[in-house]
């Protein structure tokens, strides 16, 4: 693949300089009288250490796929989305939450939100693949299946759409063809104006994860976190919840998990930072974003479906938590 202009030049200062080179020392290449002024947005944002979604996300598109500029030097950095890591071709050295790792041919990690990481590649041999995910599409799109199975990217779904979970995962594919057609799929229909894009770009994305579980768990691994839960049985009241929002209660819990309402309460709120009704609040209402998003549902019938038998009560929490009513949030979204 043909080097980019951008690349070219990462390249040049890489052979004049070794790879440790700082950007920030070329600010005036890409000030308005510089060589290099066309990409000043973008050398802006690679400089930064916390990247914003607003950054990156088209529109309403909750997935986007971008190819990791070669020849940039490692920049630790950390997103408020999730990313997935797919090394197409080519070495690279990556650096996750202070680990330092490898990562070859058809290797995959996905990092979730706020998890520090670099990346940095020096051949014009290698292909990354960087697919961004939107939080609110995993608490849409993925909660069911985070709640409903128990494997190591169940887990990992679940622990990091608590928001305080600083986790990856990683796959050694061992440069599976098969997986490798899914990504060039999901290259493609990314760069594609075709009817139902994003839908077609969602759905590749959820199977892309199912083939990881089918043919890849065994050759993983994960960060602490993840793989290191004192107790299965707190993480499986956890997602539990998250499966049974609509009518779960803390004396459902307690009967079946065994805990007083006392220790549920305590679980909740070690795992999550709410209580168990916030927790509980937040996962209603993240259903109903949704499903006002994507369902001509009647706004009653959105409130009844995840959990509310009073309409108004679900009126006034919606617009307590987002500022505006559900039925203006449809119109805007």
């Amino acid at each position: 693949m043909e080097l980019l202009e951008i690349e070219k030049y990462l390249k040049q200062k890489y052979f004049e300089l070794g790879p440790s080179y700082n950007l920030e020392d070329f600010k005036n290449d890409f000030s308005e009288d510089g060589d290099m002024f066309e990409y000043t947005n973008l050398y802006s944002l690679l400089l930064r250490n916390s990247i914003d979604s607003s950054n990156f996300f088209e529109g309403d598109h909750p997935i986007e796929v971008f190819r990791h500029l070669r020849y940039l030097p490692a920049k630790e950095h950390s997103n408020d989305h999730f990313e997935v890591i797919y090394v197409f071709s080519g070495q690279v050295k990556a650096t996750i939450n202070n680990e330092e790792m490898s990562m070859k041919d058809g290797d995959i990690c996905i990092l979730s939100p706020n998890t520090s990481h670099s990346i940095s590649s020096f051949s014009d041999e290698v292909i990354v693949y960087n697919i961004l995910i939107k939080s609110e599409i995993f608490e849409s799109q993925f909660i069911d299946f985070a709640s409903n199975t128990n494997n190591i990217l169940s887990n990992f779904f679940s622990l990091s759409l608590l928001k305080n979970v600083n986790a990856y995962i990683f796959f050694d594919t061992n440069n599976d063809s098969h997986l490798k057609e899914y990504i060039k799929y999901i290259v493609k229909e990314h760069t594609s104006e075709r009817k139902y894009r994003k839908e077609m770009i969602n759905n590749l994305v959820s199977a892309l994860f199912i083939l990881l579980l089918r043919y890849h768990e065994e050759h993983s691994f994960s960060s602490s976190l993840v793989t290191d839960i004192k107790n299965q049985k707190n993480l499986d009241i956890i997602k539990h919840i998250q499966n049974n929002y609509s009518d779960v209660t803390l004396t459902s819990l307690s009967e079946m998990f065994s805990y007083s309402e006392r220790q549920i309460s305590r679980i909740v709120r070690t795992f999550t930072n709410y209580s168990f009704g916030k927790f509980v609040t937040n996962i209603k209402l993240e259903k109903a974003m949704n499903l006002l998003q994507s369902t001509n549902m009647s706004i009653d019938a959105i409130a009844e479906s995840v959990g509310y038998e009073d309409s108004s009560a679900f009126f006034r929490q919606f617009k307590k938590n987002f500022g505006s009513t559900p039925a203006t949030y449809r119109k805007l979204k």
